[in-house]
């Protein structure tokens, strides 16, 4: 019996130690970790809008909803556009996709995440959304125009990967509808009285995944 509580004695304490271990480690990592992803954003900012010198993270909140901007300004301060990422369900998850959006509401350039970042689609076909011949489509298209060809759009499918391009093309045209607002485009209507955007550190941002209509094959 002495054994027994001596055996279970040790094993809590191994437990507690490795977990406090743990927690140092955390604590040490955290920043570094926090600061690559925040160096990792700011490269994909300006790599969709080179021409900004500055990026402003505005937050979003709407109807319970929270999420974040980034407005882009050039070397004058006058703004030049915004970005948001978009996060439409694909068929083998959430397809993550930043957007900029000039002054005009047209799409300046879009960015999806590649297989390394977090990409579930099928290999060898719904990858080929992160392919540049898949996104340099959406470049210079305003709303009404980010739709699937065989839906009265511009944007070309990927032969049998559907889900996959709708994902993308939804979340671009939806992150459109939901954001042009703040963009202040003539063309677009002022924010709803229910919406507030404040400054806030930047963090990652999902739209709300959609039900895909048919399968990738």
């Amino acid at each position: 019996m002495r054994l027994e509580i001596k055996m279970a004695i040790v094993l809590v304490a191994t437990s507690l130690a490795a977990a406090a271990l743990l927690g140092v480690v955390y604590v040490f990592t955290a920043p570094t970790i926090a600061g690559q992803i925040e160096a990792d954003r700011q490269k994909t900012l300006r790599e969709l809008f080179p021409s900004a010198r500055e990026f402003k993270p505005d937050t979003i909140i709407k109807n319970s909803d929270t999420s974040v901007i980034y407005l882009a300004y050039d070397s004058a301060g006058a703004k030049i556009g915004l970005v948001f990422t978009a996060a439409e369900r694909g068929y083998g998850g959430p397809v993550s996709t930043m957007v900029a959006v000039n002054i005009d509401s047209t799409v300046a350039a879009i960015k999806v995440a590649s297989p390394s970042k977090g990409l579930k689609e099928t290999p060898g076909s719904g990858t080929r959304v992160a392919d540049s011949t898949f996104w340099l489509q959406f470049k210079g298209l305003k709303r009404d125009d980010v739709y699937l060809t065989k839906e009265g759009g511009q944007v070309h499918g990927i032969t049998a990967a559907t889900i996959s391009s709708n994902a993308v093309t939804s979340g671009v045209r939806l992150g459109l509808e939901k954001y042009l607002p703040y963009l202040g485009a003539d063309d677009t209507p002022a924010p709803a009285p229910d919406t507030v955007a404040v400054k806030v550190i930047p963090q990652s941002d999902t739209l709300n995944p959609r039900k895909p209509s048919e399968p990738d094959s």
